[in-house]
């Protein structure tokens, strides 16, 4: 599954649906971390998705080299 703010696709059996893209008879309405929803002429399929990848925020080098003031780093503690 993609998703970005400009891109908003899904892969179900190796087919790649984007975002109000038909899959078979139904469409793809919706797309989210935990699920994708389908709706078809006979109701509505939600489809939970299960990751054994863990997710982390990363940071952009900018905010990686900014320091708030005050804090310190561990590791870099001066002794008076």
């Amino acid at each position: 599954m993609i998703i970005s703010t400009d891109r908003h696709r899904a892969t179900i059996n190796g087919q790649t649906v984007v975002l109000g893209g038909r899959y078979g008879n139904a469409t793809l309405v919706r797309i989210s971390d935990e699920e994708i929803v389908l709706q078809r002429p006979e109701g509505t399929e939600t489809i939970k998705l299960y990751s054994s990848v863990r997710r982390t925020k990363r940071w952009t080098s900018a905010q990686e080299n900014f320091k708030m003031p005050g804090r310190r780093e561990e590791g870099t503690h001066e002794a008076n």
